[in-house]
């Protein structure tokens, strides 16, 4: 299958590769948190103790039975809040959740409360905004129209000035409003990071080497059946954009090292069918020789 190029990008002259480190949770920030999810000190419950959970400085506030809760993990840098009443009308049928622009308002207002700064979320491609996402749940009465019952925004986190991707949203913040506009969830993947070393990158050209040999290449998702399109020798991927990446894995996942990735997007023409690909590669360092 060919691969056509028409990427405008130009990659930095080197990245880093950090390390996780614990992050610190002042008490005077659990204090700040503890008021703002309106839980104090001695609402406790026991929570699992496994993985991840069973990490040093672990905390669990709230009551399960009541689904409030809110979950601290150092290790990880996560925080995850749940307060399931802040999407119950309690019979009130006139009530509506928050709109996107109120989301996106109090989302950062909230991400700036966690310490959060402009720099530390990620922009779009063209970097004209910030890059977010919006997530709604909607109901209602029966034979009644749905209604919003509470949206929530994702702020991709960003490193070095480059996004942070995994399989899923992870590296970053959620955070959503139910009805009244009351905090209904959020969870913060932001693990505490320092640099191991940096490396200079290599030219475009040879970056496009390491994706055409398909040694290491992660497609997610890939959109064709792999063994249907080598038979079609009319398939063409054509790569429009290509960026440096961290990867930051799920946070009920150990993760000792966040390293640098390509990502590149691109349609694949396939079957007289369009199909967006987006696809992972290593960054080859400058002067390295091949393996």
């Amino acid at each position: 299958m060919p691969a056509q190029t028409v990427l405008t990008a130009a990659l930095p002259a080197e990245v880093r590769v950090f390390k996780v480190v614990p992050r610190e949770f002042s008490e005077e920030f659990i204090d700040r948190l503890l008021e703002v999810t309106e839980l104090d000190r001695t609402q406790t419950f026991r929570g699992s103790r496994h993985g991840v959970f069973g990490t040093p400085g672990v905390r669990y506030y709230g009551s399960l039975e009541n689904n409030h809760t809110l979950a601290i993990i150092p290790a990880q840098g996560w925080i995850h809040y749940t307060r399931m009443d802040a999407v119950d009308d309690k019979a009130d049928r006139s009530l509506v959740g928050p709109t996107e622009e109120e989301t996106l308002q109090r989302g950062l207002e909230f991400a700036k409360f966690l310490g959060l700064k402009e720099s530390d979320l990620a922009r779009t491609s063209d970097k004209e905004r910030l890059h977010y996402y919006f997530r709604k749940t909607e109901g209602g009465p029966v034979l009644h129209p749905p209604r919003v019952k509470s949206m929530e925004v994702f702020f991709r986190r960003a490193l070095d000035g480059h996004p942070v991707v995994a399989e899923g949203l992870y590296g970053g913040l959620w955070v959503g409003f139910g009805f009244r506009g009351k905090l209904y969830k959020f969870s913060l993947t932001a693990r505490a990071i320092e640099p191991m070393y940096a490396f200079p990158v290599a030219p475009i050209a040879e970056q496009l080497k390491v994706l055409t040999e398909c040694k290491q290449v992660y497609a997610f998702p890939w959109p064709v059946d792999a063994k249907d399109l080598k038979k079609d020798q009319d398939a063409v991927l054509t790569l429009v954009i290509v960026e440096v990446v961290y990867f930051e894995d799920a946070p009920e996942r150990v993760q000792k090292i966040i390293p640098p990735l390509l990502r590149w997007e691109g349609e694949l023409q396939f079957n007289a069918e369009q199909h967006t690909v987006v696809l992972y590669t290593p960054i080859k360092e400058a002067g390295a020789k091949p393996k």
